[in-house]
């Protein structure tokens, strides 16, 4: 059995079949079956007890064999007719064989659908389905729902939290679900980092923030990131942080851009808007070096670029820049 599902697993899903567990139904024992054995248990010793002369009832070789037949061949071969059934479990795949020659496989990723009903498991994968009963291989139904549950593919909403990056390590006939370690990104290092000074700490959201009127109290590149600090901003109601259903004003804030990329940096002189602006060098130094205790007068922003028009004292300064990902945080709400 195994040589025939390697080379179909290898040939169809090019899969190499290594690490594995076969488990065999546990077959229930129905009660007809139990009471045709015990009164063909109790005709044994009668004909037994007939032939060595103890008894006379009439019991002969004829009666005996039709017993044998309809009380002991019949019920264990009517109870074998399912024992082709089995189930194959992999670190990637369940496999159920449904007879002797065909099986049906399943890739965990790629179960479309699972249902419980009564004691009976159903996995799917679009119009393919394996279903077992939980009680028949009790000793894995309970990890191979575990397994699934890693990867959302239960569908149950409570339990999401269990949905992470795993291996499934089978030895001795033991299954073993491990956590993969991610390593950390960028953006969560440096979310772990402003936790410890920052009491609100959102990614995203910029389309949230109202930084008109706000001053940059201080600014600063640490690598590609930008971070600018301000005395306040003003949050939408729409903002995961805001559960008053009306803007609030945050004091002490915080964003960052990370990975942000200067485009452009102009300047001009009053607030005379016929003056046009000049352009210099988008120099990541002059810049933050420039915008400190300037007012944010104008704020634009698209998918990951932001237009920034501040007022500096006498002068207005223009910068446009791109990055990958924001963060925006807070220390305390005005009351």
């Amino acid at each position: 059995m195994i040589t025939k599902l390697s080379k179909l697993l290898l040939n169809r899903y090019d899969y190499v079949l290594k690490d594995y567990i076969v488990s065999e139904p546990k077959m229930k024992q129905s009660k007809w079956r139990m009471y045709c054995y015990g009164i063909f248990f109790i005709i044994t010793i009668l004909y037994i007890l007939e032939i060595a002369g103890v008894v006379a009832i009439g019991m002969n070789g004829l009666l005996f064999f039709l017993a044998f037949v309809l009380l002991f061949a019949y019920p264990i071969a009517t109870n074998n007719i399912n024992n082709t059934e089995l189930l194959v479990i992999t670190p990637q795949l369940l496999i159920q064989r449904i007879s002797k020659k065909d099986f049906i496989v399943i890739p965990y990723d790629e179960v479309t659908a699972f249902n419980i009903e009564n004691t009976y498991i159903s996995i799917y994968k679009d119009e393919e389905v394996i279903t077992f009963d939980s009680v028949a291989y009790e000793e894995y139904a309970a990890i191979i729902i575990e397994i699934l549950e890693t990867k959302g593919k239960t569908f149950d909403k409570e339990k999401s939290y269990m949905i992470r990056p795993v291996s499934v390590v089978i030895e001795n006939r033991n299954i073993k679900i491990k956590d993969i370690k991610q390593q950390e990104t960028a953006v969560e290092s440096i979310t772990g980092n402003l936790l410890k000074k920052y009491t609100a700490l959102t990614p995203g959201f910029i389309e949230e923030i109202i930084p008109k009127d706000s001053v940059v109290d201080n600014a600063s590149f640490k690598g590609k990131d930008l971070y600018l600090e301000f005395s306040y901003l003003e949050i939408k109601e729409n903002h995961p942080e805001n559960t008053t259903f009306e803007h609030q004003i945050a004091l002490d804030c915080i964003m960052v851009f990370h990975n942000a990329t200067l485009k452009s940096l102009a300047k001009r002189d009053g607030n005379d808007r016929s003056v046009p602006y000049r352009d210099y060098k988008p120099d990541p130094k002059v810049f933050v070096r420039t915008i400190k205790k300037g007012v944010i007068s104008e704020w634009k922003y698209s998918p990951n670029e932001v237009l920034l028009i501040l007022s500096i004292g006498v002068e207005s300064m223009k910068v446009e820049f791109t990055y990958d990902d924001v963060l925006i945080g807070w220390k305390k709400i005005k009351k």
